[in-house]
């Protein structure tokens, strides 16, 4: 039995047929973490601290994603700023502003889209991987171009902090 709310799962087993050790490590190779818990008892303080540590991670992962998500929006969308810092640096600042966005705070869920693809599966984390991967890669390809086309780098940073926003 697995409950995602409380991130516990109840496992039965034969210890003639398997161990404790391998099934901790068959649910690993799948992308989660896994760690035994005696039953009906209150997480330790060890396990408080960690998930207090985790939590703080999180929150400024989303604030570097949120403050700098409007950077980029403003930057992307505000007229006054359509030539910021100048007009052949406008996509590369756009660029180096959502990289950040889309490769550290987007970092779970491009990590998940892969141990996805290792498996042959699919899930939210691959569409979201997917999405702002291709935003982020083709407005990359045509900031190196110089070609005149319109760039997605404010697409690739708030699909990755909405979702992660929403996430938290």
């Amino acid at each position: 039995e697995v409950n995602l709310a409380t991130e516990r799962a109840s496992v039965l087993y034969d210890p003639l047929a398997t161990n404790f050790a391998r099934l901790i490590s068959v649910v690993e190779a799948t992308g989660y973490g896994a760690a035994p818990v005696a039953e009906h008892l209150a997480e330790s303080e060890d396990e408080l601290a960690m998930h207090e540590r985790a939590l703080v991670h999180k929150r400024r992962q989303l604030g570097l994603g949120i403050v700098l998500s409007a950077v980029v929006m403003a930057v992307a969308t505000l007229p006054a700023l359509a030539d910021f810092p100048s007009a052949g640096w406008h996509n590369a600042t756009l660029a180096l502003l959502a990289l950040p966005v889309w490769l550290y705070v987007g970092r779970g869920f491009h990590r998940g889209a892969l141990v996805n693809l290792r498996h042959g599966a699919a899930n939210m984390d691959t569409l979201i991987s997917l999405g702002s991967s291709a935003a982020y890669l083709y407005s990359l390809a045509i900031t190196i171009s110089r070609s005149n086309q319109d760039v997605y780098f404010d697409t690739a940073a708030l699909i990755v902090t909405l979702i992660y926003l929403g996430k938290y």
